[in-house]
């Protein structure tokens, strides 16, 4: 069900259909300080959504991370959080991952069974001495995937 994306303009109504026929369940990012929503990647079907999520996220924690946060939060789904704690912990082993339901703002936008992944890096500074990290904003990432709907935010609308 599309019915969200629809409304606000970010899926057409033939891409709806597709994705709806196809079982896509599409990858979409809050990237860069604008917080512009972008496609960032798609999965088949719901199992595949995590490893995509996974994957995106991979993408875009820098190399030279000194330390990562994640955050996970769900419209209607609670079911997702010990999967996408297991998964983050598996990747990046004893990090903090906070959860929590997703603030109305995200639950209207998105609809029943959306989840998102949000991330947050802290890289060392140029010319910063050892021991000194500086948080750049432009490291922050959410990802959201729909399981109606064939958008898939760095939010897991899925």
């Amino acid at each position: 069900r599309f019915d969200r994306l629809l409304a606000s303009g970010r899926v057409g109504r033939g891409k709806a259909w597709l994705a709806t026929v196809l079982g896509l369940k599409p990858i979409l990012g809050i990237l860069g300080e604008g917080g512009g929503v972008v496609p960032v990647g798609r999965a088949l079907g719901r199992r595949r959504v995590l490893p995509a999520m996974m994957e995106a996220l991979r993408k875009q924690i820098p190399a030279d991370a000194q330390e990562v946060r994640f955050g996970v939060v769900h419209v209607a789904r609670p079911e997702i959080l010990p999967r996408a704690k297991a998964a983050l912990q598996r990747e990046y082993g004893d990090v903090e991952i906070l959860t929590a339901p997703a603030t109305p703002v995200l639950a209207t936008h998105t609809g029943a069974g959306a989840w998102a992944v949000g991330m947050f890096a802290q890289v060392a500074a140029i010319g910063a001495g050892a021991g000194q990290a500086v948080t750049q904003a432009q490291h922050m990432a959410g990802y959201m995937v729909q399981a109606r709907t064939f958008c898939q935010l760095r939010l897991n609308i899925g």
